[in-house]
């Protein structure tokens, strides 16, 4: 009797390093990447993958905090004494560049104690990725939340948060890098009006843990034809943010 090779293969464990702004309790810095951070890193972790979050913090200096076996938060300061003494240098100046060499230097520390990570992926907003582009482009994913040269048109009675230096470092980004994963074609759709994106893009919506819903409902058996099934929506409701997915 043949055996299928696929119930031979064993699931593959990966390690997996997030790259994000704020990582709860600290996500007034990232708003809603940091919650897709979170859920993500728990869920994964829960797959029983190894994850890795790296997120900007407000504190001085680096704090690592290790919630369960399988995932670990590394914290790295946003400013720098220099950063903090010249505004040219501020994170939303021209700061993010240099962040992101300390974070190429601190997964390089990370990597030489506990082995080649699988995946390094980072956001879109921020251009955290900038300094990560050559030296891990062939496990780098980019995911797409909305990168701050397209969310000001959302938003055009907002003062623009980052320079013109970061928005010009996070079209760089997108236009080079091999991976991009999006919750929505309208994202895409978006980014694509002001550059050319050359790497492979996946459409993945933003994960969603059914047990925290609060009620427990069988699907299956509550939608019919005749009985349609209603979801309430409490928020503003946007293609890029993955309605269309919906």
């Amino acid at each position: 009797m043949e055996i299928n090779q696929s119930t031979k293969r064993k699931k593959q464990r990966l390690k997996i390093i997030l790259v994000y702004p704020g990582y709860p309790p600290e996500e007034e810095m990232g708003g809603g990447i940091s919650t897709f951070a979170q859920e993500a890193a728990r869920g994964l972790a829960e797959a029983d993958h190894k994850m890795i979050v790296i997120s900007r913090s407000v504190g001085h200096e680096l704090r690592v905090e290790n919630q369960g076996k399988n995932l670990q938060i590394f914290r790295v300061p946003e400013e720098t004494m220099f950063s903090k003494k010249f505004k040219i240098l501020s994170f939303k100046k021209t700061g993010a560049f240099w962040y992101s060499r300390r974070i190429k230097r601190l997964i390089k520390k990370i990597e030489g104690k506990d082995g080649p990570a699988d995946i390094i992926e980072c956001g879109d907003w921020g251009a955290e990725a900038i300094n990560l582009l050559r030296p891990y482009k062939k496990k780098l994913l980019i995911r797409c939340h909305t990168p701050s040269f397209v969310s000001e048109k959302y938003n055009p009675s907002n003062k623009p948060y980052l320079s013109g230096f970061i928005k010009f470092l996070e079209k760089y980004i997108l236009k080079n890098t091999q991976y991009i994963a999006s919750p929505s074609k309208s994202l895409i759709l978006a980014i694509k009006q002001y550059i050319t994106l050359r790497g492979k893009v996946v459409i993945q919506p933003y994960p969603l843990k059914i047990n925290n819903v609060p009620y427990k409902m069988e699907y299956a058996q509550n939608f019919s034809p005749e009985r349609p099934f209603k979801i309430l929506v409490a928020g503003r409701l946007e293609e890029r943010k993955g309605q269309d997915v919906v």
